[in-house]
């Protein structure tokens, strides 16, 4: 019987070499497209979360209160011969048990319920009292410059979402000039702000800018200065000197007039005091 000869491979060394490196280099591709394609759909994932964050907080602010629940809720039944009652089936039609106090002796605990006859239920009637804050609530005036986020939280239309942006943008400006800059915090409904204007008073901003001390850095922070226009302006004092009063923006060429009565509130110019020599009290 002839010796069965082992298989072998009949790869050469070169071969296997050539197969072992194009395998390395498939794995190595696909690794790169796996680690590319999980970068770029990551951020679009976590963009559609906070978007849906986003509208779900939108939503529950524009909830101003709940329905308020009816004063009244009454539940009727009827008796018929021979079958069990149709809200209690212990009590078949004919039965007899102490019928339930009236709204007054709910109301009066000393009230005396032994003495009440047995009658037969035919309706029910549950109460329900309705706050009195539903029907006498008042909305207070808020100042537009306020501190207090539970002072806009009162207002129709805006929760803890609406109240944290608009804080959060008047911060930024330095203070609210007039009631319409309210309008133009980010994705504030234009409906909700004309619920809530009428009861917004203005005030005066709380945090002016000098313009004879502010930096580029500084400038360029408020919502309404780009980069550029706070570089016009610390340029055209280091030119010119210390601005004397407000006015001198416009004779920046790149300022026109709507651009200054936006800005020229939030700022100001802080005159030096002289300074008195030794020789002038001699």
């Amino acid at each position: 019987m002839d010796k069965i000869k082992s298989l072998k491979p009949s790869f050469t060394r070169q071969q296997r070499d050539r197969t072992a490196g194009l395998m390395l280099l498939i794995l190595s591709c696909a690794g790169i497209a796996y680690y590319a394609m999980s970068h770029r759909i990551r951020p679009e994932q976590n963009r559609e979360v906070l978007a849906v964050f986003d509208w779900a907080n939108r939503y529950y602010d524009s909830v101003d209160q709940a329905t308020a629940p009816k004063a009244f809720d009454r539940i009727t039944t009827r008796s018929h011969p021979g079958k069990p009652n149709a809200v209690n089936k212990k009590y078949p039609s004919g039965d007899k048990i102490p019928s339930i106090a009236s709204a007054e002796q709910w109301e009066d605990p000393t009230a005396d319920t032994t003495s009440t006859p047995a009658k037969v239920i035919q309706e029910k009637k549950v109460f329900h009292v309705k706050p009195k804050s539903m029907n006498q609530r008042t909305i207070q005036p808020v100042d537009i410059n306020t501190p207090e986020p539970l002072d806009w939280e009162a207002l129709p239309g805006i929760g803890p979402f609406y109240a944290a942006k608009i804080m959060e943008y008047r911060d930024r400006l330095g203070g609210f000039h007039t009631v319409q800059q309210v309008a133009e915090t980010w994705n504030l409904p234009d409906s909700t702000f004309r619920q809530i204007q009428p009861y917004l008073v203005s005030s005066p901003i709380y945090r002016p800018m000098d313009l004879n001390k502010a930096e580029v850095e500084t400038l360029a922070k408020h919502p309404y200065l780009s980069w550029k226009d706070a570089k016009l302006i610390v340029r055209y004092r280091e030119q010119h000197g210390r601005y004397a009063k407000i006015e001198e923006l416009l004779n920046i060429h790149a300022f026109d007039t709507t651009f200054y009565q936006r800005i020229a509130p939030y700022f100001t110019v802080i005159k030096l005091e002289p300074t008195v020599s030794l020789t002038d009290n001699q």
